[in-house]
């Protein structure tokens, strides 16, 4: 049972929206939300005059788009059809100002929203856009990405944020799985189609007055698609203006689309009416048969087999479709919506400070829920701190103590770097893609990412620390002269982990695959290793390649680990020995402890920067 109090709230360039609320026994929450003149309310028809888009490659210019013209129109659902590099998906990109001209590509032609020149605003804050792939986080849950959404999207209270997602929830009829895992090849989880509703759910959050889709049905069963269709279609009655790419739509997904339009080799062969394109066909004594599928016939007649190679058959089809289309093309764009003049609006944007504590709190969802990785993670950590203690279980006394404590303490100085920069990569590149849809759409800064991630780091350190560092230090009976030794060895060894995710985040922004990331980071690191100081001392090596040891966090963790086990030892030696003096450095502790900051400090900077610099050119 669900009570509706109705309360507009109404204040100046806010919503007006309904308060709910919810009795004790209530298991669904309803939200009755009214659009404002200012936003909602503002029906969009967009249209393109004369698109031509060019891009080079190899030293080969290609002409992509051929004086593309059209229009979409508020209330209905336009479907762009074509073979492979017909250029579809780049007319999409195009209207949905995600492509821009460049040293590579150069774009001319006018796009308009409502008559008026979409370049004199940003057109992005009226559409949303939902890519062909579901760039998603496996661990989450359908509501948890939409709450996120919503936090960062909507202004009002969280009740009313939340009010909204189960209101969309519904909406798309994702509610019975709204609290399953979105899951991935590895974590068993929601359909296909399912993810799909899940990525237009987000895209509702924003309240969108056009929405752009790239093949929204593309790797579903045809039952899975008429279902994602319907709900467009919906979306549409809403007055919403709907775009989409379609391939290979089933009969009864094609007969439901309000427009079509038919794109071979860059050039528009056809756009108007759905229902209308089999007559139009039939004219040019192109019929389909009846039992055919009509988006499979025009497929086949359209299909162009080699682009660089015509044949003067192709080419001949090819020209009587675009004269054709040319001479019978008329724009129908009439709108059965009144259309207002459009202008810049503003967007809800919360404070760095909101996007960090939301972001936070997703990444610890996604670590918490994501129970596989961090077995393994843990599990790992465990292992080598038993397989140490397993192999050095026996370093006794005198010189051949120094060295095994040499062996031990450089093996535990290189594991956390290695460790922490692979587990960097593998988790960054498991989000890569949703964090460069969230920050390329503007839902948050790469400052409030960034520190996120370093936040979240801390907890998985502290513990990495304990199970390899507590088995080590104690199994092996390193230096107890009080207890202020473990907790310095405890602290080294979280700093020299934190070092070695400040590489891994360096080579995870620099490579667009893990692949090429792993690759990079194994020759900037194991090259590191040999001016540790254990394999060859610091005093013995060249002055011109003395500066290495400066920038390789082997030396610093080395150092530290060394001065805080040999100062106050207690182990004799049959002669005089000096194990510190030997490595080529003081009992100065500080030393190692100020390098390992200092260079974990840098190189968290230096990613910071290459961040910023990646998606700021992604943007341009």
């Amino acid at each position: 049972m669900i009570e509706i109090t109705i309360s507009p709230k109404e204040s100046e360039g806010s919503p007006r929206e309904f308060y709910i609320s919810e009795s004790q026994n209530s298991e669904k929450y309803e939200k009755i939300c009214l659009q404002t003149d200012d936003q909602l309310h503002r029906y969009v028809q967009l249209s393109w005059d004369d698109v031509n888009y060019y891009a080079t490659t190899k030293g080969k210019t290609l002409h992509i788009l051929k004086s593309v013209s059209g229009y979409a129109n508020p209330g209905e659902f336009l479907a762009i059809m074509g073979a492979s590099g017909s250029g579809k998906t780049t007319l999409l990109n195009i209207l949905a100002n995600r492509v821009r001209s460049g040293n590579k590509a150069e774009m001319t032609g006018i796009i308009s929203a409502n008559g008026k020149d979409a370049r004199e605003f940003n057109i992005s804050k009226y559409a949303a856009y939902v890519t062909q792939d579901d760039v998603l986080l496996p661990a989450l849950t359908p509501r948890d990405c939409l709450m996120f959404y919503a936090k960062l999207r909507c202004p009002g209270t969280d009740k009313e944020r939340y009010a909204k997602v189960e209101k969309i929830l519904s909406d798309l009829n994702i509610a019975g799985i709204a609290d399953n895992l979105i899951g991935n090849a590895i974590i068993k989880g929601i359909s296909g189609g399912e993810k799909k509703r899940v990525c237009i759910g987000i895209e509702l959050m924003s309240d969108p007055c056009i929405i752009m889709l790239d093949e929204p049905t593309s790797g579903l069963d045809s039952y899975n698609a008429g279902i994602v269709i319907d709900l467009l279609l919906k979306q549409a009655a809403k007055g919403r203006t709907i775009i989409s790419t379609i391939h290979q739509p089933s009969s009864n997904v094609f007969k439901k689309f309000d427009k079509l339009m038919l794109l071979s080799e860059g050039n528009v062969v056809y756009h108007g009416p759905c229902d209308k394109s089999r007559k139009y066909f039939a004219e040019l004594g192109y019929k389909c048969p009846k039992q055919v599928n009509p988006a499979d016939y025009y497929m086949r007649i359209l299909h162009i087999t080699n682009r660089h190679e015509i044949t003067d058959e192709e080419q001949n089809k090819l020209d009587l479709f675009v004269e054709s289309y040319k001479e019978n093309y008329v724009k129908d764009a009439e709108s059965k919506y009144e259309l207002s003049q459009l202008q810049e609006i503003g967007t809800y944007r919360p404070n760095c400070w909101v996007e960090f504590f939301e972001l936070l709190k997703r990444s610890a969802k996604t670590s918490a829920k994501n129970r596989l990785s961090l077995k393994l993670r843990l599990l790992m950590a465990l292992l080598i701190g038993i397989l140490i203690a397993l192999i050095f279980n026996d370093l006794g006394n005198g010189e051949k103590a120094i060295q095994n404590i040499n062996g031990v303490l450089y093996m535990l100085s290189i594991w956390p770097v290695m460790s922490g920069n692979g587990s960097v990569i593998m988790n960054y590149y498991m989000e890569r893609a949703v964090f460069l849809k969230e920050h390329d759409e503007g839902l948050y800064g790469d400052w409030s990412y960034f520190l996120s991630k370093n936040m979240i780091d801390i907890p998985w350190t502290m513990v990495s620390g304990i199970l390899t560092g507590v088995i080590a230090y104690f199994s092996l009976g390193l230096n107890l002269h009080d207890g202020s030794k473990f907790i310095i060895f405890y602290c080294i060894y979280i700093m020299a982990l934190q070092c070695g995710m400040g590489f891994g985040y360096i080579t995870g922004f620099l490579f667009t695959t893990v692949e090429a990331a792993h690759a990079f980071s194994s020759v900037l690191l194991f090259p590191l290793t040999a001016f540790g100081g254990e394999n060859v001392k610091i005093n013995s090596i060249p002055i011109s390649w003395r500066w290495i040891t400066y920038i390789t966090p082997f030396k610093w963790v080395f150092q530290a680990f060394t001065v805080n086990e040999y100062t106050d030892w207690e182990k004799d030696c049959d002669t005089e020995c000096d194990p510190l003096g030997d490595l080529g450095w003081s009992d100065q502790q500080w030393q190692g402890i100020i390098g390992i900051i200092v260079l974990s400090t840098s190189v968290r900077l230096i990613a910071y920067f290459i961040l910023k610099l990646q998606t700021r050119n992604k943007r341009s």
